[in-house]
């Protein structure tokens, strides 16, 4: 038997389907992972940030400071202070401050492209992108968003010269990405927490709180078609070979052909599914090997056959009322997640077995997903500190205080 919850934030709800007897539980789940309805509710969020891995030996992240950095991996193994050897921070004075962001900065073409939350980090400002140089932090452009009383809680996209940018004002922007003008806008029914997916046809996938996955032409943003699940999607799709991959509020995990969504249909056709969870995909999945990793609130981890549906393994991380927000990340042999317990967990890719874990010192949970170079993992950890694990050991090399001055 099966109950409905309807989590409202705002003007926003979001529909789980769960069992009666598992409710109470999955909601007091729901609730550490929607520290980011928290945005939506709250008189103030700190964000939960991210860090990215660049080509050039630097780690692009947002932290609790709210300022967006660059920072040496081998200035940081030695403890020097920070700025080292190219690091830098922005905006530049310690008394002002970028904003918080829920997403780790993107970088592309010699530029570093973060969405912020609620510029400056004060409440009532609106949400924007900020493009600075990857090379010295110097402002390019800044996009805001019309309303004061909208904010960007997904990551900003890159594909081509197009910045696509989510925000709750219902709307998806494509934005020039050398300028930051807007090329069009494709407005919802709801709010967008979730980053923009485009495929190598120009199509642009738009996951919405209206239940509604949008396809449209990713040059003008005119409407091909949608696909409606019974919950909000707050996910970022995952896209390959022809299939899109994403997690519903209705407690299911859908794999969608774009071409018989594109023939509208009925579904599921030519090879489509739904995978049913009594908690919620949260995450967006990883498409490797033939396999979608993917992983729920309440600490899940399974991995099903990517053209089928059918489960793998499946195993638990995290604690039930500490779960997991972030997408998997394969990394030389291991299938690596942190989780909101404020460990990283490190699984056999092939069978889920655990390899090792990485706890904090002090325990900071971890929302973002992980980056990493194949040989290092990078974390950021609401403990304010960013994370540099060996991949294949679990060892921490370095550790690095994200306030000014940076500590090793």
């Amino acid at each position: 038997m099966r109950a409905a919850i309807h989590c409202t934030w705002g003007d926003t709800t979001l529909f789980l389907s769960l069992s009666k007897a598992a409710a109470i539980r999955r909601i007091l789940t729901l609730l550490p992972i929607t520290a980011l309805a928290a945005a939506a509710c709250a008189p103030q969020t700190h964000g939960w940030g991210g860090v990215a891995a660049g080509s050039t030996n630097t780690l692009y992240l947002v932290g609790g400071n709210q300022k967006i950095m660059a920072m040496n991996p081998t200035a940081r193994a030695r403890g020097d202070t920070f700025p080292a050897d190219g690091e830098w921070a922005y905006p530049p004075e310690n008394d002002r401050h970028a904003g918080t962001s829920f997403a780790a900065p993107v970088v592309a073409n010699g530029t570093v492209y973060s969405s912020i939350y609620e510029l400056g980090g004060t409440t009532g400002q609106p949400g924007a992108v900020i493009a600075l140089d990857a090379a010295n932090g110097q402002q390019r452009w800044r996009f805001q968003l019309p309303s004061a009383s909208s904010d960007v809680i997904g990551p900003p996209v890159v594909v081509s010269n197009t910045v696509y940018l989510s925000s709750s004002d219902y709307t998806v922007y494509a934005l020039d990405a050398n300028t930051g003008a807007v090329r069009w806008q494709f407005r919802t029914g709801n709010k967008v927490w979730a980053g923009v997916t485009v495929d190598e046809a120009g199509i642009a996938y738009i996951a919405s709180l209206d239940h509604r996955l949008y396809a449209v032409d990713a040059a003008t943003g005119a409407e091909k078609w949608r696909f409606e699940t019974g919950g909000a999607i707050a996910q970022t799709p995952a896209y390959k070979d022809g299939k899109l991959y994403f997690g519903s509020a209705d407690g299911n995990l859908y794999s969608i052909d774009v071409r018989a969504r594109a023939g509208n249909a009925a579904f599921p056709s030519n090879g489509e599914w739904a995978l049913a969870s009594s908690s919620w995909f949260w995450a967006t999945p990883l498409i490797a090997n033939a396999t979608a990793y993917v992983t729920e609130v309440d600490g899940g981890v399974r991995a099903v056959d990517a053209s089928t549906g059918k489960e793998k393994w499946a195993t638990a991380i995290g604690t039930r009322d500490a779960g997991v927000s972030a997408t998997p990340v394969l990394a030389g042999a291991v299938l690596a997640i942190p989780a909101q317990d404020g460990k990283i967990y490190a699984l056999d890719p092939a069978t889920g077995a655990e390899k090792w874990r990485y706890a904090t010192d002090p325990t900071g949970p971890i929302y973002s997903t992980l980056s990493t170079d194949g040989t290092v993992l990078y974390a950021y950890s609401m403990n304010q500190r960013i994370l540099s694990i060996e991949v294949a050991t679990g060892r921490a090399l370095w550790t690095c205080r994200t306030e000014q001055p940076c500590k090793g």
